[in-house]
């Protein structure tokens, strides 16, 4: 452990600082001694200003001290991101440049959350938000334009607690892999065919053809030396009519305003899919095999089962008698499930509405992303379920129920609660 002497100044809030910016200029909301400037409302909106700025290039950032429970106010919630009832602090925050804001935050209590907002009152502005239930680190991004207020709020869950929180505004720039205010798309490159071109915008032919229940293939590229192969697209759901069922535990579902973006994804062997979704915003990826169009029965909310793999969820068949599915990592942005080879799955990435309206109502909820993809082959015995194995228990030998190939042994012993085998954990 190392205990340091806080240095106003130095862009870290150490107590006991309220803010640090980095510099000891008044008038930016950050004052000489490193306390709050007044003229702000910390516990409730339109909330504690501050501006930020820089030379060319560098990255604006101020860090924040403060506590939840004595200094905020139970006044605005963080739908759909499970921790944000209870008491929050609002940090009102203006960019000099277009860019993409990083947030940090360290929370010493448990159930924080991070959200923000481009209209400060109102939920249906919500950009992004990160929950956790572990007091401790957690982190979003999310793009920012020049001369536009964005506002960071610290959050709660019943009891609140002292928390640092920093945020880092990097300026644009295409290809930098970071969806910017003045950009429409980031894929870590200036390349044109590959969904975002040389300048960061979405193409045409790529969003057009995710609008469509074919979806827009993405070609896996050449394995590499573990046989594995990749790919990734970049695109936005802004726009998108398509409104796929998706995993729908939360997020997706019949009843969504805004469109979902699907893409097809041709297997070439027996292996595990991933999806991986990076995007500034809330949503859900999920791997369908067959249509993913495919609506959910009638009176039900709830797709059929050709889900292979969610974000968010797996979903049990219908007809098993049991609830119809098994909630698991809410917002977690990449899911991954085995696929056979010669078959096309479809990959799509869904967004959802907060409240009710229309999809232009609700500017947060959606936007540009990039999918990365990953197939890696199949092999027996490494413990992860792929391809058509039926089973794979981390070794190849017989006779403890999943062969020396991954198929089921016929059960002809311990078949019945009174011979059961005892596992040890």
């Amino acid at each position: 452990m190392e205990v340091s002497t806080a240095a106003c100044g130095n862009g870290i809030a150490e107590l006991p600082e309220r803010c640090d910016d980095g510099n000891l200029d008044a008038g930016d909301g950050c004052d000489a001694q490193c306390e709050l400037e007044v003229g702000g409302v910390l516990g409730q909106c339109p909330g504690q200003p501050f501006r930020l700025g820089g030379a060319p290039g560098a990255v604006r950032t101020v860090s924040f001290a403060g506590n939840t429970e004595t200094d905020g106010a139970d006044t605005q919630d963080a739908p759909n991101c499970y921790f944000g009832a209870a008491k929050n602090v609002v940090y009102a925050l203006l960019s000099d440049v277009d860019g993409s804001a990083h947030v940090d935050l360290t929370a010493g209590y448990r159930r924080s959350a991070i959200h923000v907002r481009s209209e400060c009152s109102n939920s249906s502005y919500q950009q992004t938000c990160v929950a956790t239930d572990a007091p401790g680190e957690s982190e979003l991004d999310t793009p920012v334009r020049a001369g536009e207020w964005f506002y960071v709020f610290v959050d709660s869950w019943k009891v609140g607690g002292p928390y640092t929180a920093t945020v880092s505004v990097h300026p644009a720039a295409c290809g930098n892999g970071r969806v910017d205010g003045n950009e429409s798309c980031d894929d870590g490159n200036v390349s044109a065919g590959d969904g975002c071109d040389a300048t960061c915008g979405v193409e045409a032919a790529v969003k057009d053809a995710a609008n469509t229940c074919a979806g827009s293939v993405v070609l896996l590229g050449t394995p590499d030396a573990n046989g594995v192969y990749r790919g990734a697209v970049a695109s936005t759901t802004t726009g998108q009519s398509n409104k796929v069922p998706g995993c729908h535990t939360l997020y997706g579902n019949t009843n969504t305003t805004v469109g979902d973006s699907i893409f097809a994804v041709d297997v070439p062997v027996n292996g595990r899919l991933t999806a991986e979704l990076d995007a500034p915003y809330q949503g859900q990826v999920s791997i369908l095999a067959g249509d993913p169009c495919l609506q959910p029965p009638s009176g039900s909310s709830l797709r059929l089962g050709n889900v292979v793999a969610c974000s968010n969820g797996i979903f049990i068949p219908y007809g098993s008698g049991t609830e119809p599915f098994v909630l698991r990592g809410i917002a977690d942005p990449s899911a991954g499930g085995a696929v056979v080879q010669g078959q096309r799955y479809y990959v799509v990435v869904d967004t959802f509405a907060l409240g009710s309206g229309t999809s232009a109502a609700f500017p947060g909820t959606r936007g540009a992303f990039r999918l990365n993809l990953q197939l890696t082959p199949a092999s027996c015995g490494n413990g992860v379920l792929e391809g058509t194995e039926a089973c794979d228990d981390g070794n190849d030998a017989p006779g403890d129920g999943c062969d020396a190939v991954c198929g089921l042994e016929d059960v002809t012993f311990r078949d019945t609660c009174a011979t059961a085998e005892v596992l040890t954990l």
